[in-house]
């Protein structure tokens, strides 16, 4: 991947992450985006190869989006993006949701990867490459109990990656999905307890959490030359969980 350039909007731990390593020892070059300053510039400094770059920003807002887009007419448009980010919202079973509980989490959560598209689109064309690529959820292919709004999220943005790809397939540019399952992210070790996290990453077939590493090995593949007849896909990552719920039964 050397000369490609990447940017990774959610980047920061986790996935995103471990994204960011993968594809800098490819000899990428990275655009690091999350909210958490501290932890952006720890993983920036810790990237194989040079000329990486990072901003901090609230991806919830729509502001970041103009940001984003001056900060890349001097570093480069990017080859890469990788939408792996959800923005705090509402969530809880349907019964107890207001209306616009789901109108706010699909703008905060698809205005600032829209207007990137938009502002990107023109040179991705002209080089004949692009790849789009979505960190989603089994969620949405399952939905949960309170998962309502999460899980629509996710169909919305699933939605507008396959756009993507229909739209600009004969450019070269590609829209595809990753959809993990239960993954042993930082954040899910800080909203779970061990009791629950166990019992969710029972519900697969080789009874363990995934990890962020696997997670980002099916995202280099799909940011790769080698996938470029990949397109408007779902690639699930997640231990046979897209199958359906409480798969794993005690072999006899």
């Amino acid at each position: 991947m050397h000369g490609k350039t990447v940017i990774i909007l959610g980047a920061s731990r986790g996935i995103g992450a471990e994204t960011a390593e993968l594809l800098a020892a490819r000899q990428a070059r990275i655009l690091l985006i999350a909210r958490n300053g501290g932890e952006l510039k720890k993983l920036l400094d810790s990237l194989p190869g040079t000329d990486h770059s990072h901003l901090v920003l609230d991806l919830a807002e729509s502001e970041s989006a103009h940001s984003i887009m001056e900060h890349c007419k001097q570093w480069g448009i990017p080859d890469i993006v990788v939408w792996n980010y959800f923005a705090r919202s509402d969530l809880g079973r349907l019964s107890q949701l207001q209306a616009n509980s789901l109108s706010g989490a699909i703008s905060r959560n698809c205005e600032v990867p829209l207007a990137l598209y938009r502002g990107f689109l023109p040179e991705q064309k002209n080089q004949k490459f692009g790849r789009w690529i979505l960190v989603s959820s089994a969620i949405a292919g399952l939905s949960g109990p309170g998962q309502g709004v999460y899980g629509a999220v996710k169909s919305v943005q699933e939605s507008l990656i396959r756009t993507i790809a229909v739209e600009q397939g004969h450019n070269e540019i590609t829209g595809n999905i990753v959809r993990p399952g239960f993954i042993d992210t930082p954040g899910v070790q800080q909203n779970y307890d061990s009791q629950t996290r166990q019992k969710l990453a029972s519900m697969n077939l080789p009874a363990r959490a995934g990890s962020p590493k696997e997670v980002a090995a099916a995202i280099g593949y799909l940011a790769s030359d080698q996938a470029g007849f990949v397109n408007g896909t779902v690639l699930p990552v997640d231990g046979g969980m897209n199958l359906g719920w409480f798969l794993r039964r005690e072999s006899k």
